[in-house]
């Protein structure tokens, strides 16, 4: 398990689009700073983005804008959604170890608590978890039960629909929100040339039992998928404790995502959308 970070702000920016609490031009404080029950949350680097859309907010990974986005929707709201999306449960998958991840009632949670699971923290999840959670956004709202292919007659599997648990509507526009990540937030180095990818990265500190969220750790992700207009593939990548300068998680787990997408489509024939460079 681990905390998901800024990843999670694709499931709660969905779930604000998809109960009508936000659209993509709403506008919020951005700057650094917000405080929260006697506790004061910040952006990376205390970094200050002025006024700001929710289209910025998810693009740009603004903590304190997504942060004021929850408190608009509510606890209420969005941990039930949270819990539709299968976090907090075992995702059935036949594989020995697997955890179900953290996700607390709704009745234990606090305005912090609120707070911190719109941005990834207080909440714990899977890969596969994300994964899957990813794949819905990039369906269409439908959330499929995982399986382990060993071969390719596996892979020609009908896939088993859950649940719905979006409606087609806000996936559409979560996924253009997710390719403004790739090309022009902070998920660049995760691009794929020739292909329109989306996805949402993640830097999340990581907290040990009586010491809190320890300086220098770190969890580094990102959980995205290409074609946009045509999913064919998702892709998670997470890394404890990279040593690298930066740490973020656009920067190193997105340039293993553009590898090993770019990889794939060669693989897999997929024709590209623009020229290769």
């Amino acid at each position: 398990m681990f905390e998901p970070g800024s990843s999670f702000k694709a499931f709660a920016g969905l779930a604000a689009l998809d109960c009508g609490s936000v659209r993509v031009d709403d506008q919020f404080n951005g700057n650094d700073g917000i405080r929260i029950s006697g506790h004061t949350m910040h952006n990376a680097e205390n970094r200050s983005f002025g006024t700001v859309n929710f289209a910025e907010i998810i693009e740009k990974s603004i903590n304190t804008g997504m942060v004021r986005v929850a408190l608009e929707l509510g606890k209420e709201q969005l941990q039930p959604y949270l819990v539709s999306f299968g976090f907090g449960e075992k995702t059935g998958l036949k594989c020995p170890g697997e955890e179900a991840g953290i996700l607390r009632d709704t009745k234990d949670w606090s305005q912090l608590d609120l707070a911190a699971a719109s941005i990834g923290q207080s909440v714990a999840v899977t890969g596969i978890q994300l994964a899957r959670g990813m794949a819905a956004i990039a369906n269409g709202g439908s959330l499929l039960a995982p399986r382990i292919v060993c071969d390719a007659e596996g892979g020609n599997q009908q896939p088993v629909i859950l649940r719905r648990v979006a409606s087609e509507t806000s996936c559409t526009i979560m996924r253009e929100l997710l390719r403004r990540v790739i090309e022009s937030g902070t998920g660049t180095w995760a691009a794929v040339p020739g292909f329109a990818a989306a996805a949402k990265t993640g830097t999340a500190q990581k907290a040990f039992p009586g010491r809190g969220y320890v300086p220098g750790k770190n969890t580094s992700l990102i959980a995205g998928f290409l074609p946009v207009d045509d999913p064919a593939y998702v892709a998670v990548v997470v890394l404890d404790e990279v040593g690298t300068d930066p740490v973020w998680g656009g920067y190193t787990a997105g340039q293993i995502f553009a590898d090993a997408m770019s990889r794939i489509v060669k693989l897999e024939h997929l024709p590209p959308v623009a020229a290769l460079q």
